[in-house]
């Protein structure tokens, strides 16, 4: 094959030395050749070891070998060239390319033509190690390098450096866990970190920086002047970064701060003291570091993902710190980690390698292991501990459990009745409840009859030798001869499996450890290099591929030993790669091979239980299965000190559960270093107490000297075991580390990147300061608190305060032999189970019996937070939030106000005694504060007074209840404290005061006061209206804080308020209060019957607080509807409902969290025991709400908790269903009229491509004859995902493309969303940022800053007077881009991808609740923070800074951003506005309509749609409806055919999905092309119809797409149906199906004349005498494409049957073209009605008088026409107002018809022909003039006797003159 056009200008301009020609350079990355010429196949510096054509040969010959009986000799390989490196870096770039908005790919090339001989690597470089290489003369050819950038999300960065033309060596991916942005390769996150290319003479350099467009200053990292060298067997890759503050690296036996040094990656069985030499790999390789940037105030990750031998090296210069990275194959693939918090690093580091393994609890407590211990000496351990009553959870077993060494068997002599003890272990009757952890070995020995040898043999699952071709790998061990399982093979898994499962039979064990799984032995590589014969004498050949010899001359080692020392021979090879799965390449992965499998055994051993997998050697990822003990270190002083930054880095590393053998592995420990041991390790995650064969023994209960005071530093350990295991949970959830060194929380101090501290001091989580004592004989241990409020965890005493402007200092503490100190940080809400250490705690079971105390430890501004996660150990190993399996608490504390939120698990039922708590000691109260009160509230909003007293010697205050009972965690909602000067609300009480009345009595107002005389008092304003003859309307409002209270502006309209629709009087109305001096309550009942009440408050909770207002009332109902939006059945059932804007996609539960979505609508429907009446309720408050819903009997208790705003109440009276919710749009408005187009079919998708892929998605609709009417576009035409700009080259031509679709009667919707870019290049910023339009944030007069699709961004101030024509010019210029017919607002919820307001990047605590002025509040509405996912809080809209904040305006932005976006398209563009919304509020239908958000494709979600759109119709946003066949997730043929069925009766019929998605457009199946094709049609032949139907609503309220109850509401059966059928309009109903595989089904149908549509054949006819329907069976086979419409009798409609025939018409604006058939179908009393309505369409002005609006009324054989709407003098003159027939069905009424006549206006009458169809009895009408036309249409009559009798209706023309 040909090489790409760069490579052959290329190597001719290196032929004539001609300067390389830019323009014969692809500006695309080049693809690799498939193939080489001849002269090109020298590859000798990347790709094979063997050459191109050589490789070949010998492929072939491995095959002749292979397929042949008779061995065939190979040829020698030929010796392979070494190069010489001549100069640091010979690269150059010869092709820059931008590959998409976060991708760009450069192309290198190296120009070297000669090598000289005798070459090394320049020894003068720091850690070379000279190595000499054969002599060779022959020349090289140009080596080609590709280098990708490519920006993963905000904070990361990939570069990779590969060869275009030959493959190499690359890590497979071991990760499970990573975060969606690597995910979704059609996410597009622009990058903040800014590549420059050098192009001073083509040299190959980067710099890179932290943001674009910040070329000042030191990059990040930089490959100026940097070594760049990438060989075969040789890579280096040099860079520079900021400081030498390097943390990482391991595993060593060294400090945390890295030395300028070497450091050598290469797992083998190696231990050495600390500090001693790094250049020889220890046990594990992590090729990780964390740098300081000089600021102080940024870090950089750095991880190379290569597993061959590294060697690590930096030094310090006057230009920066060098880092250098020496390899020895593979490829350079590095990620690049920038934050300003090293924790949120290593979370992202941990999101790519794979977050941690969820330990099992017990694991947390003290395990115990010791070399050479028997089953006897395991009870002697279990005894001793019993004894001395000291905690214990787990023994371990070492190799003495197996039969000579041999995995998975039992030494009968030593181990014999194992089972029977782990039994009696895990026996709670036996008083023990511990766990048992059995040892593996990796390796199996040789041996003729061991059963897993041989399996593993009989499967070829062995790593294999290359000395000895095909033939496996045999080292030595302990076991004798030895062989390793190949795990790149499934098969060696289920070998490895299957000897788990055989262990856990023998043995009940709980967790394994693995040892040696380096892998280790005794050989350096082949222990036997003597060549073998096969069974015939011929000499076995080794395997080309892999020849030993291959590796004797490396051109580089990175360890001071020889890479085979004590472990698996280089060339040994494994499936299914023989050329690069080489134990060169894959040696370090075998530990996380083992682990790994190990992890997949014991997952399918324990099903429903967590267990322990420990292991010794470890790679990037190992921590998603496998925990890590230190192995083998020494019983030493220094030992105990390097655990410290060994334990640290592990916790970098993705592996938090570490720990290192207390007292040491080897040697004797004294007594005291023993004790000081214990009290650190009571601290290491793992807390393991291991020791070799011959050492003293270390465990807790040895020595009676000293036990005690070892007891007291485990019972800490068990005081804080919950609270740990906390922090290893959320590791597991979030990635992140456990322990952390002090510059994690304190990054700017100087002083906490010193040795002495962050060596020797550390931090659990961000919480705990633990400060160990570390020298021997040493009793006052001096250390380093940094400028913050610290208390002493024992005592609770403050130990120093924050200082403004302050510096941290150094103390001294008293540290006894047995005493550790540790601090809180202030800040911290510690769970605390203090009382173990008196209680008779013998494990982490025992911690189940006792209730916590909670300690609050508040920083120096009053706040604090925390966590604690109450679980069962019945779990499976990674456990799902949405499972349910255990709770997650996040407690606040903040200005007197503690608070628990449940982050995960609100139903877990299992409650465990430490899911209660005792007391609740919160510090620094008592001496600054008066305490009069503690009020506790639960979440049923049950108040409940607490006591208090001060804590003995402290300032903090204890809170606890009567006799100490216990408080639940699982259902407390806040603690309060405060004075009288603060009321409380537990004793909240008011009563009306005074009343009076005016507006000739139309309003009562009247004042309350609180009742108790002793608390401070305060007055409410009380105003009720009676506004129509069904709405009252009610305001609560507090008189007495001294600020202005917030009232919801724009809403409902004051003129309503002010304007009274009625003659009835507020007395006469139904309305009553409480009478004067009474606890205050109300009650509307009906005004006939005052006994018979609608709403009713008496006896109910009343609290009206700042911040909390809890009003609860009694309904007389059992049948409630609406408060969304939300996704579940229609009818609201027993629960919690929360309302809160937020991009969120989730099923309604009725259970905190609050479920909520993107809208918020406190309006409810209720259906009332009469069951033709009903009644509503609509607050109208922008704050969140939370809404309890309870059933009691035959009513309903209704709790309203609101925490801003006021009280602003209406309640619609006893009506019918249709006057009720008409009465409520009057409230907020009607909905928006649309155009005709709008209820055509709209298809969109998230991943089109470019204007091509669209173009074609057009054309396959075109070449199929689908219908079509608008075309939508997702962010896709974006260029960097930044509103209002078009990617040139992906869409370029985009602009004649719409008109195009124009052309074809099509439309064209984009999308935009809210958040601008922040770039100041960026033009639509820049210009914001002039006229001051955007949100302000927490910095004063600067925007706010937060996250979207473009990256950093800010969000438009729409209530910013100037922000109105900056959106409106953006809008317009955007409109000369591209002429777009509609605007899709997504987002504007408004949704942000960090909580809150991001100053700098993402905030890494997942859990925070931010302590805000908004959080100060006694209820939590949603229960999860309210700026999750959101922009902050306490943002400030134009205005007031008290009370525009986000925290009222939140919910109110879509309807300020739809407002403003509607006024374009009416002013502006003249149109009626065709605006989509993501967010709603009550008042958004008046601009906007609505799709139901981010679905899926299932059929669950199929059917809840339908109460979607029920819930918006009530909403008053009737024009809605789901994405058709799925957004996320990969629908079905049958689903997205069944989808299709009901979407073309969605008022807004729509196909979209998501990216990465299957495709789901109708035509990539004939089935569904036949299905939607045959669905549209039927919504086209009822268009008229419809878009009549929606504008009555637009004219006056109401609901379009409805239950079938609300047309038949006295007939209960059709509660059973709620949520499966549905009418369009009183006349359509629509069956759908709902569940895949059915050909028919049943539903039920009321007593009525029902017809089936289009057939109209009568399907059911109305029983007089019965008082039920009747279940039909329906025919709804798919490949028929049935869809089961049916119309009801007594209803008249338009219908337009071409659309189902002319396969011409594929839009509908062409349907106004066609005249309409008149379909008459009257009820079982001969009477009809129908409405139709005509408009121009588009045009917005003088909308309500510029239409027809026809009514047509049946009576017997009279129909009459009566324009009811619009003026008589608009001019309609398309031709669908014309009526070719009229078609009469149930016209048995009808059958002996002799004459028909019609009237036009002036009286003129017109004969018509007719027709009876006695079968069908249908009657079918047709004027003999040829058509009827509306606009001089009078009435059409017909007779069974005479025609002469017919009398003409003149009204409409006399009122015409009388007009005139």
């Amino acid at each position: 094959s040909t090489q790409s056009t760069w490579v052959q200008s290329l190597r001719l301009s290196m032929a004539t030395s001609e300067p390389l020609k830019e323009d014969t350079i692809k500006a695309s990355e080049p693809e690799a050749p498939s193939g080489l010429p001849a002269a090109d196949r020298k590859r000798v510096m990347i790709g094979s070891v063997l050459g191109g054509g050589m490789f070949l040969g010998l492929l072939i010959a491995l095959i002749v070998l292979v397929s042949s009986e008779t061995p065939i000799p190979h040829p020698t390989p030929k010796p392979v060239p070494k190069e010489k490196n001549i100069t640091n870096n010979p690269f150059i770039w010869i092709d820059n390319t931008q590959e998409d908005e976060r991708t760009r790919t450069v192309m290198l090339f190296n120009n070297r033509t000669a090598i000289e001989k005798n070459w090394t690597v320049d020894p003068t470089l720091p850690g070379v190690r000279p190595i000499v290489v054969k002599n060779t003369s022959e020349n090289i050819e140009p080596v080609y390098i590709r280098v990708t950038f490519k920006q993963l999300d905000e904070h990361l960065l990939n570069i990779r450096y590969t060869d275009p033309e030959w493959p190499r060596w690359e890590v497979p991916d071991y990760g499970h866990d990573k975060d969606p942005y690597f995910e979704t390769s059609d996410v597009i996150i622009p990058a903040p970190f800014d590549p420059v290319i050098a192009h001073d003479d083509r040299k190959f350099e980067w710099d890179f920086y932290a943001k674009e467009g910040t070329k000042m200053g030191m990059p990040l990292m930089s490959t100026r002047n940097c070594r760049l060298q990438f060989f075969d067997k040789y890579i280096e890759f040099e860079g520079v970064v900021q400081t030498d503050f390097i943390f990482g690296m391991g595993e060593r036996v060294d400090t945390f701060h890295l030395k300028n040094d070497n450091y050598s990656l290469w797992n083998r069985d190696y231990t050495y003291e600390f500090g001693d030499d790094s250049e020889r790999g220890t046990f594990g390789s992590h090729p990780f570091f964390i740098n300081r940037l000089k600021d102080k105030k940024d870090f950089i990750g750095v991880y190379m993902r290569n597993s061959n031998a590294m060697l690590f090296s930096f030094w310090h210069s006057v230009n920066g710190t060098f880092i250098n990275f020496k390899m020895i194959g593979g490829i350079i693939d590095m990620y690049l980690f920038h934050s300003a918090e090293p924790e949120y690093i290593v979370r992202k580091y941990h999101s790519v390698i794979g977050r941690p393994y969820l330990v099992p609890v017990w694991a947390m407590g003290l395990q115990q292991a010791r070399r050479g211990y028997v089953l006897q000496d395991l009870k002697n351990l279990i005894k001793g501990y019993t004894d001395a009553r000291i905690p214990i959870d787990a023994v371990w077993a070492d190799t003495e459990l197996n039969s000579e060494y041999k995995t998975f068997t039992i030494d009968s002599t030593r181990y014999g009745g194992i089972k029977e003890f782990v039994q009696s272990l895990h026996d709670p009757k036996e008083g023990i409840d511990m766990k048992f952890v059995a040892v593996a070995l990796p390796g199996l020995k040789k041996e003729a009859g061991y059963k897993y040898y041989e399996e593993a043999k009989k499967n070829r699952v062995l790593i294999m030798s290359a000395l000895h071709f095909d033939n496996p790998f045999e080292g030595r061990t302990q076991a004798g001869e030895t062989v390793w399982l190949d795990f790149f093979q499934h098969d060696a898994v289920l070998v490895w499996a299957g000897g788990m499962h055989d262990l856990h039979d023998a043995t009940l064990f709980d967790g394994i450890w693995i040892y040696d799984s380096e892998p280790t032995q005794s050989c350096d590589g082949e222990c036997n290099r003597a060549m073998t014969s096969y069974a015939d004498g011929k000499p076995k050949i080794p395997n080309p591929f892999h020849n030993a010899s291959e590796f004797d001359y490396i051109q580089y080692r990175p360890t001071l030993d020889p890479l085979e020392r004590t472990t698996i021979a280089m060339s040994a090879y494994q499936c299914c790669d023989e050329m690069f799965n080489k134990q060169y390449n894959t040696h370090n992965l075998f530990g996380l091979q083992v682990a790994k499998a190990t992890f997949d055994s014991l997952y399918g051993i324990f099903e429903d239980k967590r267990f322990l997998v420990a292991s010794r050697s470890s790679w990037p990822g190992s921590g998603q299965f496998s925990s890590h003990f230190i192995s083998e270190n020494y019983g030493t002083w220094e030992s105990m000190i390097g655990s410290i930054p060994a334990i640290l880095n592990f916790n970098l590393f993705g592996i938090p559960h570490v720990g290192a053998p207390i007292g040491g592995f080897y040697g004797n420990c004294s007594g005291e270093l023993l004790v000081r041991w214990y009290e650190l390790g009571c601290f290491y995650p793992l807390m393991l107490s291991y020791s070799n064969s011959n050492t003293n023994h270390k465990e807790a209960y040895v020595d009676e000297a000293t036990k005690g005071l070892i007891k007291g530093a485990i019972m800490e350990r068990y005081n804080l075991l919950h609270w740990m295991y906390t922090q290893m949970f959320e590791a597991f959830l979030w990635g992140g580390s456990v322990i952390q060194p002090l510059f994690f929380t304190f990054p700017e101090d100087e002083e906490v990147y010193k040795r002495e501290v962050c060596d020797r001091t550390f931090m659990w989580g961000n919480s705990l300061y633990v400060i160990p004592a570390l020298i021997a004989r040493q009793t006052r241990t001096k250390a380093y608190l940094p400028n913050w409020r610290w208390y002493d965890l024992r005592s609770f005493q403050m130990i120093v305060d924050y200082r403004p402007n302050g510096v941290g200092e150094y103390f001294i503490f008293e540290q006894p032999l047995g005493s550790i100190t540790v601090l809180i940080r202030g800040g911290s809400i510690i769970p605390y189970q203090r009382s173990a250490t008196e209680a008779k705690v013998m494990n982490v079971e025992d911690l189940k019996k006792i209730p916590a105390l909670i300690v609050v430890a508040p920083d120096h501004n009053g706040k604090a937070q925390g966590t604690l996660v109450v679980d069962s150990e019945g779990i499976r190993p990674h456990p799902d939030p949405a499972s349910h399996t255990y709770r997650h608490y996040a407690f606040t504390y903040m200005n007197q106000i503690f608070r628990i939120n449940k982050l995960a698990g609100f139903d877990f039922h299992e409650n465990h005694e430490y899911d209660y708590f005792w007391e609740l000691i919160i510090f620094d109260v008592y001496g600054f504060r008066r305490v009069d009160y503690v009020c506790m509230m639960n979440q049923n909003m049950t108040k409940h007074e607490l006591l208090y007293r001060p804590y003995p010697s402290t300032t903090a205050i204890m809170i606890y209840d009567e006799r100490m009972a216990k408080i639940p965690m699982f259902n407390l909602e806040v603690i309060v404290w405060g004075s009288v000067e603060q009321h409380d609300f537990c004793k909240f009480a008011v009563h009306l005061d005074s009343v009076a009345y005016v507006d000739e009595q139309k309003t009562m107002t009247g004042t309350l006061v609180t009742s108790d005389p002793n608390d401070y008092q305060l007055k409410f304003d009380l105003k009720a209206s009676i506004l129509t003859d069904h709405i009252i309307s009610m305001q609560i409002i507090m008189v007495d804080w001294g600020h202005t209270p917030w009232i919801v502006p724009d809403v409902v309209d004051e003129t309503i308020r002010k304007t009274f629709r009625t003659s009835k009087t507020i007395l006469q109305s139904g309305f009553r209060t409480s009478p004067i001096g009474k606890p205050f309550s109300f009650e509307v009942a009906d005004p006939s019957d005052p006994h018979d009440f609608i709403f009713t408050s008496k006896n109910m909770p009343f609290v009206y607080v700042k911040n909390f207002m809890h009003l609860k009332f009694m309904v007389n109902s059992r049948h409630i509807f609406g408060l969304g939006e939300r996704v579940d059945k229609f009818e609201l059932k027993d629960g919690l409902y929360s309302l809160w804007n937020y991009d969120n996609m989730v099923e309604e539960t009725g259970m905190p969290p609050g479920n909520n979505l993107y809208g918020s609508h406190m309006f409810y429907l209720l259906h009332l025991h009469d069951p033709r009446l009903w009644a509503g309720v609509f607050f109208l408050n922008s704050n969140p709400i939370d809404v309890k819903i309870q059933h009691v009997g035959m009513q309903t208790q209704i709790d309203h908790m609101f925490v801003g705003g006021i009280i602003d109440g209406f309640f619609m009276q006893k009506a019918n269903v249709d006057n009720v919710i008409q009465e409520y749009h009057y409230l907020i408005g009607r909905p928006v009229p649309l155009p005709f187009w709008a209820f055509g079919y709209h298809q969109s998708r998230w991943g089109y491509r470019d204007i091509e892929h669209l173009k074609d998605m057009v054309h396959k609709f075109e070449i199929n004859n689908l219908p079509l009417d608008a075309v939508w576009m997702d962010k896709d035409y974006m260029q960097g995902m930044r509103i209002f700009t078009i990617n040139e080259k992906k869409w370029y031509g985009i602009k004649q493309f719409v008109q195009s679709l124009h052309d074809k009667g099509k439309r064209f919707v984009a999308i935009v969303d809210p958040a601008i870019a922040i770039d100041p290049k960026y033009q639509i910023y820049a210009e914001g940022l002039r006229r001051g339009v955007f949100l302000k944030g927490g910095v004063e007069g600067q925007p706010l800053k937060g996250v979207t699709w473009p990256g950093y961004s800010v969000w438009i101030d729409f209530l910013n007077p100037s922000a109105d024509k900056f959106w409106e010019d953006c809008l317009e210029e955007f409109h000369t881009k591209i002429d777009f017919d509609g605007l899709w607002l997504d987002m504007n919820e408004p949704s942000n991808f960090c909580d809150g307001e991001c100053p700098d990047e993402f905030h890494y605590i997942y859990y925070y609740f931010p302590l805000d002025f908004y959080d100060d509040l006694f209820y939590n509405p949603t229960h999860v923070a309210l700026e999750d996912y959101t922009v902050s809080m306490e943002a400030v809209h134009y205005g007031s800074k008290e009370l525009n904040t986000e925290f009222n305006y939140h919910n109110l932005f879509p309807l300020l951003q739809t407002r403003i976006t509607a006024r374009f398209f009416m002013q502006r563009l003249h149109k009626r506005p065709f605006v989509i919304s993501s967010g709603t509020f009550p008042g958004v239908g008046r601009y906007a309509s609505h799709w139901l958000g981010d679905n899926y494709a299932s059929w669950h979600y199929l059917e809840f749609s339908i109460a979607g759109v029920f819930n918006f119709g009530l909403f008053g946003i009737p024009f809605v409806g789901a994405d058709i066949c799925g957004f996320e997730g990969n629908t079905t043929i049958n689903l997205c055919s069944r989808w299709m069925q009901l979407g073309a009766f969605y008022p807004f019929m729509r196909n979209h999905n998501g990216p990465g998605h299957a495709p789901q457009e109708p035509y990539i199946d004939p089935k569904l092309m036949k299905v939607t094709d045959r669905a549209v049609r039927l919504r086209y032949s009822l268009a008229r119809y419809i878009y009549s139907e929606y504008m009555h609503t637009a004219l006056r309220g109401g609901i379009v797409f409805k239950p079938i109850l609300f047309e038949f509401p006295t007939d209960q059966k059709l509660y059973s149906i709620l949520d499966t059928t549905l009418m369009f309009g009183n006349a359509i109903r629509i069956t759908p199906v709902l569940e895949d595989g059915v050909s028919t089904l049943t539903s039920y149908f009321p007593n009525w004349d029902w017809f089936e549509f289009p057939t109209w054949k009568k399907v059911m006819s109305y029983n007089r005498t019965a008082k039920e329907g009747q279940n039909l069976t329906l025919i709804c086979d798919l490949e028929g494409a049935n869809v089961n419409i049916h119309i009801r009798g007594g209803v008249i409609l338009a219908y337009q049957p071409a659309p189902l025939t002319d396969v011409s018409i594929t839009t509908i604006s062409k349907l106004p073209n066609n005249q309409i058939i008149l379909i008459v179908i009257p009820d079982h009393d001969e009477k009809g009605i129908g409405n139709i309505y005509y408009d121009d369409e588009e045009h917005p002005e003088n909308f309500r008088t510029n239409h027809h609006d026809y009514q047509l009324n049946l009576e017997h054989r009279e129909l009459k026409v009566k324009l009811v709407g619009g003026s008589p003098t608009y001019k309609y003159t398309k031709e669908d107002q014309k009526i070719s027939e009229i078609l009469i069905l149930n016209a048995q009424y009808y059958k002996d018809t002799v004459c028909a006549k019609a009237f036009n206006l002036r009286g003129d009458g017109v004969s018509m022909n007719f027709n009876y169809e006695q079968a069908q009895e249908r009657l079918t009408l047709k004027a003999a003039t040829g058509v009827l036309d509306f606009g001089d249409l009078s009435r059409v009559m017909w007779s069974n006797s005479t025609c002469q009798n017919f009398k003409p209706n003149l009204n409409l023309k006399s009122k015409k003159k009388k007009k005139k």
